[in-house]
Order: C-alpha cells, then structure tokens, then sequence
C-alpha cells in the first residue's frame, strides 16, 4: 500500500489523518526521519504567579513547583528556563504582540507606529513546516494571535472548535464536506464511514499500534461529541 495513502483514512468529505504508527516505517528510515519535529508556543495573557510556577533551586533535582507539581511524569521530557525577558517591550496587554518576535514598541501599539516581524513559530515552520501535513496552525480562545509574517502582517488564529475540526478531518467538495457537517450536528460520527478501512488497517498492526490507534480513535469521538 502507498505510505502516503495509508496515513489517512478517507470517504467522501473526510480526510482523517492517522498518528504515528512503528508499522508506517519503512526499512530505510532512520529513527530521526521517522520523528516528525514539532513546535508549540502557548501564552497564558495574564501571566503566572512565578513562585508558583519556577521552582526554588536551579538544576536537574530540583523540587516541582506547584504549577510544575502536574507536570511531574513528564519532568525529563521539559527545560524550565527563567530570565528570558524583551526589554524593549512595554508591559501590559499589548506586550502579547511581540511575544513570540520581541519587536520593540514603547506601548499603545494600537495608536500606529508599529511594525512587527517574523515570529518564532512561523520561523520554525519556514525551516520544518515540510515535515507535518499542516506547516503552521494558529488557535485562540478570545481571538488574538501570537502568529506574524515575515513582513509583520498579522495571521488570524482560529477560534472556532468546529473549524478546527473541519480544517483537520474534512476534506472533498464544497456539498460533501457540508454533508459531513451536517452529520456532526446530527449527532453522527465520521468514524462510522471509515470504519472498514480501519479494521483491515488494524488487523495488520502490532499491538501497540493498535492500542494507539485506539486511544486516537476514542479522541476524535470524543471531540465530535463536544462540538
């Protein structure tokens, strides 16, 4: 089977991208080139309590923070780094703007005057964009977005769930990826169409590539039902 086809699981309007299976691998493949790099940048707007969040003493043995106390399973997947600041950044609510390009303003951006550059994440998909079926995605909860063009041209975050979800898994023409929406508020799920092609893709898996493609599977149930 095409490595490329079997990666997803299609019908009419539906595009579902699998995760990462060891039996996706070809023989040829080295290690690096199977894991595909990822980047995520997240900003939490009004900030965090820093004795809440950086631990007391410096070093690998350091004792979890609070904040850091939920992450402890994933401690030596994670640098914790302070000190990092954009000292030519003005405080407050329009500091997010610069957050991930450090482009200088003296505040009240909005007024004019300012220009922004490239920002890190966009940067990173310049250079490892290639390696992921979508090179850059841009999500918000109340509609700002960290996200800006090499010539500071603002790119929208997406804040709708449902767009999300289309813009991830729905694929085809105009009417039939309309069609699969209408089925989502229907209360029906993408999963039932794909459905054969899983079960003859999963009956030549290992099984913990069919524990993961289990646990993916009950994800996007989930979500469907969310939306």
């Amino acid at each position: 089977m095409n490595p490329t086809r079997r990666r997803f699981l299609r019908a009419a309007g539906i595009s579902l991208a699998l995760p990462w299976l060891d039996g996706f691998a070809a023989a040829s493949e080295t290690p690096a080139r199977r894991q595909r790099r990822r980047m995520v940048c997240m900003s939490a707007p009004l900030g965090l309590h820093p004795p809440a969040f950086f631990p007391e003493k410096a070093g690998k043995d350091y004792a979890p923070s609070p904040y850091l106390e939920v992450l402890k399973d994933f401690r030596d997947d994670f640098t914790v780094m302070s000190g990092l600041s954009h000292p030519q950044v003005a405080e407050g609510h329009d500091s997010s703007y610069s957050f991930l390009t450090g482009a200088h303003h003296s505040g009240f951006m909005r007024l004019g005057g300012f220009r922004n550059t490239i920002s890190l994440d966009q940067l990173a998909a310049e250079h490892i964009g290639t390696e992921t079926r979508f090179p850059t995605l841009g999500f918000s909860t109340v509609g700002d977005t960290l996200s800006w063009t090499r010539s500071g041209v603002r790119i929208q975050a997406d804040l709708s769930p449902s767009n999300v979800f289309a813009r991830l898994f729905l694929e085809g023409t105009p009417e039939q990826v309309a069609a699969q929406r209408r089925r989502l508020r229907y209360g029906q799920s993408l999963l039932d169409q794909v459905r054969d092609q899983a079960k003859e893709m999963q009956a030549g898996l290992g099984s913990n590539d069919r524990e993961k493609l289990d646990e993916y599977f009950t994800s996007v149930r989930d979500l469907e039902k969310q939306l």
